[in-house]
């Protein structure tokens, strides 16, 4: 399980900032891992990159306090459990 805060390069040399919970993938084939829950801000007029860093970054904190179990956030998007 992996949280992501990520500040990249959008479309037209613009910035994005992106905010993921990621989960290892347990289906027949190996996707290798699965975004489970993404907030994504295009910076631009309508938002700067500190607006939407500070608005990934408040959410990545509500995600931390979410249980930190993989299972629970695979079966939240119908994703295989892990194969014993």
């Amino acid at each position: 399980m992996e949280f992501q805060l990520q500040v990249g390069w959008a479309d037209h040399g613009q910035h994005e900032v992106t905010a993921s919970v990621n989960v290892g993938c347990w289906c027949e084939t190996d996707h290798g891992n699965h975004d489970v829950d993404v907030l994504k801000f295009a910076v631009g007029d309508e938002m700067s990159l500190p607006q939407a860093f500070e608005s990934c970054a408040e959410r990545m904190t509500g995600w931390l306090a979410d249980p930190h179990d993989a299972d629970l956030w695979r079966a939240r998007e119908d994703l295989p459990a892990r194969r014993m």
